[in-house]
């Protein structure tokens, strides 16, 4: 991919020598993720989370693969039925309901 007259997009080269781009912002492309910090605290990022039950962050440890991941647990009550879910809190995308909006791919790209 050639970079433009400011440089941009960055490109870094790979061991192999292909080269890839960067991505100069996030924000330009809407990007969304939920992250584990520490605690019971989840970061989130461009979509609302919200939960159901406790969570937990596992430290990370050598034991293997899964233990060396950052990641994050729910426990449920210890009740009969406890629930324990997580959810997006709100929209994450909306098509609206416009006419034309359910067209086929094929149809959208001419």
């Amino acid at each position: 991919m050639p970079a433009t007259a400011r440089g941009w997009p960055a490109q870094v080269m790979r061991p192999s020598g292909r080269r890839f781009p960067l991505q100069p912002h996030f924000g330009v492309n809407r990007i969304a993720y939920w992250a584990p910090s520490s605690g019971t605290t989840i970061n989130a990022i461009g979509m609302p989370w919200t939960g159901v039950g406790t969570a937990s962050t596992p430290g990370l440890a050598t034991t293997n693969l899964s233990t060396s991941m950052r990641r994050w647990r729910m426990t449920s009550a210890a009740t009969v039925d406890g629930a324990a879910e997580e959810r997006l809190a709100g929209w994450v995308c909306w098509r609206g309901n416009a006419e034309g909006l359910a067209a086929s791919p094929l149809q959208a790209g001419r």
